[in-house]
């Protein structure tokens, strides 16, 4: 039995220990002492973004019966159903039957409409009558919906005439918010042509501040650029890497933008076969471009890595006259010598092997084909159909031997030494159209 004398003791003290811990409690901020609970209440008050229901193909051939004459009506729950079906959106018939009736607005319809309407979204969709149906029974409902009460207070920017450009500027760029916490926060679909408009305009606001505010910058190659919405619809995302390699400033972003699209799972290096088909749908102008980008790193990182500045012949800036001329370029690098860069994962080099030579340089025209070796010695040009004959892929993961590179069977004219060399060259690739 516990000693009455001790308990009576630890009683004592027990009203100090309360007021310790009572003090601690106080002292704590409200924010934190509350936080779950703020959280489940901002969570509450969070609109919902609407899913649609189960394709109901009961519906459908009710539809389908109505377009026939087959029945006069519709059953009252259809609407609720078939305002999901983007495709009927395009029917006339459909919008008439809507608001014939429909007379007090419906939440669920409502929600249906708009969802629809995003999923099918065009520059002139605020011009249909399906649109401004929409908008006005958004506008006119009055229940309780979390929902609806946020999508009315921007009904303009969801329905209205440069409807993507405004929410793009409100609901992206004034916070440099991610596409997909944007669409959250509204409460829509972030996989529809609606928001692939919103993000094309939200990349179009921010062209002119291109290089020269770093945030938004930063918004556009690492947030704009990576949004995964792209992957239904490329065909935006293909037009803001235009806009953005043909960018007047583009050369403050170079480094950049060429190390994210080398990434980007949508595009990567348009000289690989595997990629290009991926490029297909960028301006042939950008691609170029792009293509000139990479042979310059190629030409520098060969002359100024591999060689380390020995060039006595000048080799490195006649090339890089050459950039946007070329269609493709791969340094190639023996055994040893690829040792020395085996952390380099900026230029894609291949490997050569059996020679004296520690690395070779192909650089492709088109129709012609030069090589030059890290050794002073003669510079290779050769027809595309002459190269293809040893070469048949120059981005072979596999060793290329160097005596396939050196072809002692071309005309004299197309092997030419380092002596004088510059205006040989320059005469053949100008008989192919190939100029600086």
């Amino acid at each position: 039995m516990p000693d009455i004398y001790n308990v009576l003791q630890d009683l004592k003290y027990l009203p100090r220990l309360l007021d310790s811990q009572a003090k601690m409690i106080i002292d704590i901020p409200q924010e934190e002492n509350f936080q779950q609970i703020k959280k489940l209440i901002d969570k509450l008050a969070k609109p919902s973004t609407p899913r649609p229901p189960p394709r109901s193909e009961y519906y459908l051939q009710k539809w389908q019966l109505y377009r026939q004459n087959k029945i006069a009506n519709l059953e009252s729950t259809a609407l609720k159903y078939l305002c999901w079906e983007c495709d009927l959106l395009d029917d006339p018939v459909f919008c008439d039957y809507l608001i014939q009736n429909i007379k007090d607005p419906n939440a669920r319809i409502i929600k249906g409409l708009v969802g629809s309407i995003h999923l099918k979204w065009e520059k002139d969709s605020p011009n249909k009558e399906i649109v401004r149906f929409t908008s006005k029974q958004l506008s006119i409902f009055s229940g309780k919906d979390r929902t609806l009460s946020k999508w009315k207070t921007g009904t303009n920017m969801l329905l209205g005439t440069n409807g993507p450009a405004l929410f793009a500027n409100k609901a992206l760029l004034e916070s440099c918010a991610e596409p997909k916490v944007a669409a959250d926060d509204w409460a829509i679909s972030e996989h529809s042509k609606y928001m692939r408009y919103v993000v094309v305009n939200a990349a179009e606001q921010c062209l002119d501040r291109i290089g020269q505010n770093l945030a938004i910058t930063d918004y556009v190659l690492n947030k704009l650029l990576f949004w995964n919405g792209w992957n239904i619809d490329a065909d935006g995302f293909m037009f803001i890497v235009r806009e953005l390699i043909l960018h007047s400033n583009v050369h403050s972003i170079i480094e950049k933008l060429r190390s994210n699209i080398l990434r980007h799972r949508l595009l990567g290096d348009p000289r690989l076969p595997a990629n290009r088909n991926k490029w297909l749908g960028v301006d042939s102008r950008a691609r170029q471009r792009f293509i000139g980008w990479l042979a310059r790193r190629d030409i520098v990182f060969f002359f100024d890595h591999v060689l380390e500045g020995h060039d006595p012949h000048g080799r490195r800036d006649f090339w890089l006259k050459y950039v946007d001329r070329m269609v493709a370029s791969r340094p190639l690098l023996s055994d040893s010598t690829a040792f020395q860069f085996r952390g380099n994962k900026d230029v894609n080099f291949g490997r050569l092997s059996a020679g004296t030579n520690k690395a070779a340089f192909v650089l492709h025209f088109g129709e012609i084909v030069a090589v030059e070796f890290s050794d002073v010695g003669k510079v290779y040009i050769y027809k595309l159909s002459e190269f293809e004959r040893f070469i048949e892929d120059m981005w072979t993961a596999s060793p290329i031997r160097e005596d396939r590179l050196k072809n002692q069977h071309l005309p004299d004219e197309r092997m030419i030494r380092h002596v004088n060399w510059q205006y040989k060259v320059v005469n053949i690739l100008a008989r192919e159209g190939i100029r600086q």
